[in-house]
């Protein structure tokens, strides 16, 4: 904020003090309090105490319409003297003097104390009633002359002259002009009971109208007055301020012409209206010189800031913090010198000036910019490229595996990480981003291609390994097991992945699902060539079966319970292996449980050739989901584990905390297997 505003307020509220404009005092004072927010505490404590001591005075003081009640209040009291001492009516008196305490009304009591006193002190004296008005004269009298007037005729007449004098010399006072009027109106009461054919009467109504010409000349002087003194005001505050605080001067001017354009305005006399639209106009151009010459002070040393920035490249070999600093710094720098040319008119050549040289700093830096994006972007590309050589060194070197391949992706680590990194920059929207930006850029745009160049030779190496498996397995015999007809999808997911943005894909795809095609056909021929087998020899197991039950003297109706049967041979018919799912033992290949006893049984050497014949040569699915037949010999009793699950639990808290499984040996029938019936195949004993 601005002490010199402040102190200028203040000198202005010490001059309005004992004057017209003393109710302009306290928005000065409180404007000038604004000004000093933000000044220092050592600097505002004079102006401020200042400010204090105008406040006291103007509290000591009457306020302009506390005196003009007050001076009305008087002027009544001494009506009601002059009516005490010419003998008016007590209630008239009265009157009057009520209309003193009215005037009094709003007025602060150590302002009215001795009013009210002198109004008190002629209650007092109006104890007795006035002595009745004369009777009137009869009826039908003509107006008397001058000398024939009535007592009560010539008392007005003559009260009358006075009050019109006292009205004559208020009425050249602009600040008691209401008393001047009231004068002439009770002036004009008085006369008129009188005839208007007396002389003096026509006279003293002339001599009112003289009054009240004087009275309207002087109202109009004050309202003259009051309006230059408060445009006289402003453009002072102007005159004072103008080279040190131009925003101050402006805000002046502005309230002057805010001033200047109200209705009271149009008291003042035309000339009077021309010689202040000719200071206005001055002073104007005045400030807007100050102005102009502060702006363009402030913008030079600006504009100078940024030519010098501009001078060299300022951005060389910096790091993008440096850099962002710098272009913070400049644009700060641009920003106040516009702000500081946006004081100034537009179209100001000098303004213009100042325009054409911060054009010409920003096309130089403009072009330190670009050329240094450029060079960034070129190091982030390179950095980029370079990086991902380091990082797979050595791929050149790395060997295409000699082993017999498998079904699965070939080995070459390097190689693919290589492709997968070379993708990813090619894949990089800044990378992308930047070879689009600089066509011309040849470190750019060389090294764009050297990746190109090095992805085309890896996907070749890598070709050529899916290339030597697929040589392989097309050359093998077609699997002899269903669950190995998959494998060719393993393959076929790692080319699918390895060779992805290559124009080798497609073709090994397509040799892969020919292969696969192949495999699945001769599965097809092979499994229809096994079930054919299956079911002939099925049905010739089926018919001999009969005779090696009858040749082995194997009974029917085997008793697990009894000890009868023991080191004979019995049949057991139809029956599911159940042995590796619900018991087990080292020694054992067969189990069940038959009339709610454990059975375990032990092959018979050549029992188990011909199972491993029918399984491994034959390829034949002998498995424990068909039902069996067996000629078997009882050896007693034995031991086998029987699955069981346990469920563990916390000592402390009883809860469970987990479950195993076990094979705790359980008591069986032991049997030893002689003869077998199992779909395609049927062992007799040996």
């Amino acid at each position: 904020m601005s002490l010199s505003a402040a102190k200028s307020r203040v000198i202005f509220a010490r001059e309005y003090l004992n004057s017209p404009r003393s109710g302009e005092i306290e928005p000065l004072l409180q404007m000038a309090e604004g000004f000093l927010a933000e000044v220092p505490d050592e600097e505002k404590e004079p102006v401020l105490a200042e400010i204090a001591e105008i406040r006291a005075a103007l509290e000591a003081a009457p306020t302009q319409d506390e005196t003009r009640k007050t001076a009305a209040a008087q002027g009544k009291i001494r009506q009601a003297r002059d009516q005490v001492e010419r003998g008016y009516n007590r209630d008239d008196i009265v009157t009057t003097l009520g209309v003193a305490e009215g005037y009094l009304a709003e007025v602060r009591d150590k302002f009215k104390e001795t009013i009210l006193a002198e109004i008190s002190q002629l209650r007092a004296q109006l104890d007795a009633q006035a002595p009745p008005e004369p009777a009137p004269g009869p009826a039908g009298r003509s107006a008397p002359a001058d000398d024939d007037l009535s007592a009560t005729d010539s008392r007005g007449i003559r009260q009358a002259r006075t009050l019109l004098g006292y009205a004559r010399e208020l009425a050249g006072t602009p600040g008691r002009l209401e008393e001047s009027e009231l004068k002439v109106e009770q002036a004009l009461n008085l006369l008129a009971s009188v005839p208007d054919t007396v002389v003096v009467k026509g006279e003293m109504l002339a001599e009112a109208g003289e009054v009240r010409a004087i009275a309207a000349g002087s109202e109009n002087a004050g309202k003259v007055a009051a309006v230059r003194r408060a445009l006289d005001s402003e453009l002072s505050l102007v005159d004072s301020v103008k080279e040190y605080d131009q925003s101050d001067a402006r805000r002046a001017l502005a309230r002057f012409r805010e001033r200047f354009s109200r209705d009271d305005v149009a008291v003042l006399p035309e000339p009077v209206k021309e010689e202040y639209r000719a200071r206005v106009a001055a002073l104007t151009e005045q400030v807007d010189g100050f102005v102009k010459a502060d702006a363009l002070s402030r913008a030079e040393s600006r504009m100078r800031d940024i030519e010098q920035v501009a001078a060299n490249d300022p951005y060389a070999g910096l790091a993008d913090d440096a850099v962002y600093r710098i272009g913070t710094d400049l644009e700060h720098y641009k920003n106040q010198l516009l702000e500081y040319l946006s004081r100034i008119p537009e179209g100001d050549a000098d303004v213009e000036a100042v325009r054409r040289r911060l054009a010409a700093a920003e096309a130089r830096l403009g072009g330190y910019g670009d050329q240094w994006n450029e060079n960034k972007a070129q190091d982030l590309v390179t950095s980029h490229y370079h990086g991902i050589l380091d990082s797979v060194g050595g791929w050149e070197d790395e060997a295409i595996d000699a082993a017999p391949p498998s079904m699965y992706s070939p080995s070459l680590p390097r190689t693919r990480d290589l492709m997968v990194r070379l993708l990813s920059f090619h894949a990089d929207a800044n990378v992308v981003s930047i070879c689009g930006e600089y066509p011309d850029n040849e470190v750019i745009q060389g090294t764009w291609r050297d990746a190109q160049t090095l992805f085309a030779a890896a996907a070749a190496k890598v070709h050529s390994a899916f290339a030597r498996d697929l040589d392989h397995f097309e050359r093998m015999p077609s699997p002899m097991r269903q669950e190995d007809l998959q494998q060719t999808m393993h393959l076929a997911a790692a080319a699918d992945t390895m060779l992805e943005h290559t124009g080798y894909r497609e073709p090994v795809l397509a040799r892969i699902d020919a292969l696969s095609r192949r495999w699945r056909t001769d599965y097809s021929e092979l499994r229809e060539a096994r079930r054919q087998v299956y079911q002939q020899l099925s049905a010739e197991a089926e018919e001999k079966w009969s005779a090696i039950v009858a040749a082995s003297g194997a009974r029917d109706g085997f008793d697990p319970w009894s000890s009868g049967p023991a080191g004979q041979p019995v049949l057991l018919k139809q029956v599911y292996n159940r042995c590796g799912w619900e018991w087990s033992g080292r020694e054992y290949g067969f189990a069940m449980k038959y009339q709610a006893k454990v059975v375990g049984g032990v092959w018979e050497p050549h029992v188990m050739a011909a199972l491993e014949h029918a399984w491994y040569e034959l390829k034949l699915d002998v498995s424990d989901r068909i039902p069996w037949d067996l000629i078997a010999v009882v050896e007693g009793a034995g031991q086998i584990g029987e699955r069981t699950t346990r469920t563990l639990v916390d000592a402390r808290s009883g809860n469970p905390i987990g479950k195993v499984e076990e094979w705790p040996l359980v008591a069986c029938v032991r049997l030893r297997v002689i003869g077998l019936h199992a779909g395609p195949v049927a062992i007799a004993p040996v």
